[in-house]
């Protein structure tokens, strides 16, 4: 419960970037989730995007019974716009994002400020997350591979990171932060700038509550979310080139890592699906960029590599098998 007793540091380390519009029913929790967490030393920069609802008496509301929150309340500019006026104001030299219908478990800032300290040359921590209704019910809960070398190879694919679960390092932001040029994609494309030369780290727990809500982009830009991405992604195989061929050893070993690390939450065998899934798809991927000799040994080494392997590209090649078959009986009818 957030209390006028809280201590407020005049250098903290971490700041909360909380973009906040017309979030009225869910902003008390989230404000909770925030207020509450194990590391103390932070502020919030709440920006209040032109709502036109009750969420800035809300957040004045909660500034008074905290000082840790500070309020900057103004027309409405857009996401990136805010993102980016929030990066300028924070004081703190760790960025946590978080938007203003999401939750925060208690001992997110703590795992993630050890984790960014542990490791100076990070831009960017991320980690496991859960997703729920509007009505808080539990859908699923999100892994993602938590070796930085494996992130990195999904992002040839997709985002594989949840926005509003980093945690950025200032310092190594470039000049130009979140782009307000590419739709509803600025995290990618800003992943994609930092991932060439920082390194990336992830918790591997449940970090943040996700909420699927209906006024949310992916319901109401889901469309224009993709069609940026796919040209993202284009950009990113051109900052990135093809992504490296391992070898079966490489990838045995990589395995051998996730089963351990992870064999105390019991997610070694997800991580293994996902993960070789994720690389029988870049091969296939790669072939398709013009990148075949890198592409077909990318599927073969995942595909000898173990049964997990082998059964993720014979659904591969089943889906691939299953659309031209598609193709042919949609041309035989038209």
């Amino acid at each position: 419960m957030a209390s006028k007793n809280k201590a407020v540091s005049e250098q903290p380390l971490v700041s909360f970037i909380l973009p906040v519009y017309n979030c009225e029913y869910f902003l008390v929790e989230t404000l909770h989730s925030i207020l509450e967490q194990t590391y103390t030393n932070f502020e919030v920069i709440a920006i209040n995007d032109g709502s036109k609802d009750d969420s800035l008496k809300i957040l004045q509301k909660y500034a008074v019974l905290d000082k840790r929150i500070r309020i900057i309340s103004r027309e409405n500019r857009g996401l990136v716009a805010t993102l980016n006026e929030a990066i300028t104001e924070a004081k703190g030299e760790l960025l946590a994002r978080i938007d203003g219908d999401d939750l925060c478990v208690p001992r997110r800032l703590e795992w993630q400020v050890a984790a960014m300290e542990n490791n100076k040359k990070a831009a960017l921590c991320y980690g496991f997350f859960e997703i729920f209704s509007n009505d808080g019910e539990f859908l699923s809960k999100e892994i993602r591979p938590s070796h930085q070398e494996d992130i990195k190879r999904f992002m040839y694919l997709r985002n594989p990171i949840a926005h509003a679960s980093v945690m950025l390092r200032k310092s190594l932001l470039p000049e130009e932060l979140y782009n307000p040029n590419v739709g509803p994609t600025e995290d990618y494309e800003l992943w994609s700038r930092l991932a060439v030369n920082n390194d990336f780290v992830c918790i591997p727990r449940i970090i943040m509550r996700y909420r699927i809500n209906r006024f949310g982009i992916m319901h109401t830009r889901g469309h224009e979310q993709y069609e940026h991405m796919e040209r993202n992604i284009e950009k990113y195989w051109g900052y990135a080139g093809p992504p490296a061929v391992r070898s079966i050893a490489e990838i045995r070993h990589n395995m051998s890592r996730y089963m351990h690390e992870l064999a105390p939450y019991y997610l070694g065998p997800a991580m293994l699906e996902m993960v070789l899934d994720g690389e029988s798809q870049l091969g296939m991927w790669a072939i398709k960029k013009g990148f075949r000799r890198q592409g077909l040994s990318i599927f073969f080494n995942t595909m000898f590599s173990s049964r997990t392997g082998f059964r993720a590209c014979r659904r591969r090649l089943i889906m691939i098998a299953r659309n031209i078959l598609r193709s042919k009986l949609r041309l035989q009818s038209s």
